[in-house]
């Protein structure tokens, strides 16, 4: 007998039912397949039949991205060669302006542009399975979309890439998606009904990082308002991985199970029932981003949604944002464990933990600048792995705290200043630390591998937040290794590492290596001030400091 047979059967034979009680069909699984290589024909052309039957295309030395199709055909199979070159690409918006209704791709395509099928009138797509990443908005309101065949070797799916293709009803997932690098909202308002991937597989490279981990992916889909749970299968006992909760959902979970709410996995109306619960878990960001406006609600602009959640006393040490509200099961309401503020001027958000529990996974409030504070001045509270979770976050402040992981999300790549408290001896100080954020340090995915392997230094390690040596070890090295490609430092991201580390406080009692910059930076003094001045004016604080580091020098 299945875990929720056991489970649920002796309540479906009760006489009085409880409509909060989870049953087995209140769930929905995805279902399991195999990927499978596309079929697609390999057709050579020369360019004069190309052009004939309608291709536009551009030569490269060895390849051809093809720029547009203008042809009579509306079921094409895109040429694997033109002119004895390899098809490698297609174009921004290739089929965008088309009556074209089905489109095959050979393996040879290793790239497609964006907005390749955005608002077209196409129903059926086979990717190349050689495409490792589909663009943001690709078949954005291509409301006629009824088949993807996605490629086996797929990593990365930008924001809303099917969003709005309502005819969708199936999508079947590869194994490698990864969730820190994919979008959100990818399949939002489409018609998915149901969806399948290869759970072995999944099983077998389990982790945080992977696909089917955020909720966001199926919103406003038909899932959320037929199933109260949409889950996950996973191979602990007795576990049920929530993926999302159904609009207006009343879930009491069942006796003795372990319950895990995935990221993004809740975002209206919900009553969440855990008293019963053997252990609950939160991964990052466990609230939809619409439902982050509700944390406005304690400045008076809230939207009207609220998620309650009914505790144990066993279960103290959850922690929720102000929108949630926590009850026991004899109906008595637990004090909020954080309370949200702003300054005077509103431009810093203060995050108070009035019970200095667990401050909760991915911690997202749309401010750009964010104090963490306990809730008395002398007790010290909890961070989890990922607690910071806000892409244009800029500025953190960080009262007394513990922590065993790191504590900011990769998505964090716009942080530039950490403030903490560091005690020595019978002394607390305040020690102020700064990073260059990733739009300093390159675009897009370099720019952002880059800069969450330097926040890693960030982290509580034994009571310290932050260890110089992991970017003393990048800087030496002079490159990082992301999951899929290698980052090497340049010049100009050297020099403002070194003006980042010089400009930052001394922390006391440490032994940092700031003649390794200082070294760098009087090596690189012309190059330094060229750089300093291109940014001064959206970051003035670099020119500020080389202008004062080389007078000082000059003086002397």
């Amino acid at each position: 007998m299945s875990f929720f047979d056991r489970l649920f059967s002796p309540k479906q034979n009760d006489s009085v039912q409880d409509t909060s009680v989870l049953r087995k069909e209140d769930i929905y699984y995805p279902e399991e397949y195999t990927p499978q290589a596309a079929d697609v024909k390999h057709i050579e052309l020369t360019e004069k039949e190309a052009v004939r039957l309608g291709w536009s295309f551009r030569k490269k030395s060895k390849h051809i991205r093809i720029t547009n199709y203008h042809g009579s055909e509306t079921e094409v199979t895109v040429p694997a060669m033109i002119g004895g070159r390899r098809v490698n690409e297609l174009g921004i918006g290739c089929f965008q302006k088309t009556s074209v209704t089905s489109v095959e791709m050979p393996d040879t395509i290793a790239k497609i542009g964006s907005d390749l099928f955005n608002r077209s009138t196409i129903s059926r797509i086979v990717f190349s399975d050689s495409i490792r990443v589909i663009p943001a908005g690709l078949c954005q309101n291509s409301f006629l979309l009824e088949e993807v065949h996605l490629p086996i070797l797929l990593s990365v799916i930008g924001d809303g890439a099917f969003t709005a293709c309502r005819n969708l009803n199936h999508i079947e997932l590869p194994n490698h998606i990864t969730f820190h690098h994919s979008g959100k909202e990818i399949f939002y308002q489409s018609g998915i009904e149901s969806f399948s991937f290869n759970a072995k597989e999944y099983f077998k490279y389990y982790s945080d990082y992977l696909t089917l981990r955020d909720g966001s992916w199926f919103q406003s889909t038909p899932m959320r308002s037929k199933y109260k749970l949409v889950a996950l299968p996973v191979e602990e006992p007795d576990t049920i991985c929530v993926l999302m909760v159904g609009i207006r959902a009343n879930v009491k979970f069942p006796k003795g199970s372990s319950v895990v709410m995935c990221r993004n996995s809740v975002n209206n109306d919900c009553m969440l029932d855990f008293s019963d619960c053997s252990s609950v878990s939160f991964k990052s960001n466990v609230y939809m981003d619409d439902l982050y406006d509700c944390q406005t609600y304690v400045w008076g602009y809230s939207r009207g949604y609220s998620c309650n959640a009914v505790i144990n006393r066993n279960q103290e040490q959850l922690s929720f944002p102000d929108f949630v509200h926590v009850k026991y099961p004899d109906g008595s309401v637990r004090d909020n464990t954080l309370k949200f503020d702003r300054c005077e001027d509103r431009s810093v958000l203060l995050v108070r933990s009035v019970n200095n529990t667990i401050m909760p996974l991915g911690l997202h409030t749309g401010a750009k600048s964010i104090k963490l504070i306990a809730g008395e001045t002398d007790n010290r509270f909890i961070l989890n792995r990922f607690a910071i979770d806000e892409k244009n976050l800029k500025c953190i402040e960080l009262g007394k705290f513990d922590g065993t992981d790191e504590i900011f999300s990769p998505s964090c790549h716009e942080l530039q200043d950490v403030c903490g408290y560091m005690v020595g001896g019978c002394r607390i100080y305040h020690i102020e630390k700064h990073i260059p954020p990733s739009s300093l340090i390159g675009k897009g995915y370099r720019g952002r591998i880059l800069h969450r392997e330097l926040m890693k230094a960030f982290k509580d390690v034994y009571g310290d937040f932050y260890q110089q040596s992991v970017i003393d070890d990048i800087f030496c090295k002079g490159y990082v290794k992301g999951r899929y490609e290698t980052v090497r430092l340049n010049q100009r991201d050297k020099i403002l590492i070194a003006i980042d580390i010089l400009r930052g406080d001394e922390i006391p009692g440490r032994n940092e290596k700031r003649t390794l910059y200082e070294n760098y930076l009087n090596g690189h003094r012309r190059y330094a001030q060229i750089v300093c001045r291109d940014i001064y004016s959206d970051y003035p604080e670099y020119g500020d400091f080389i202008a004062t580091y080389f007078s000082s020098d000059d003086s002397q």
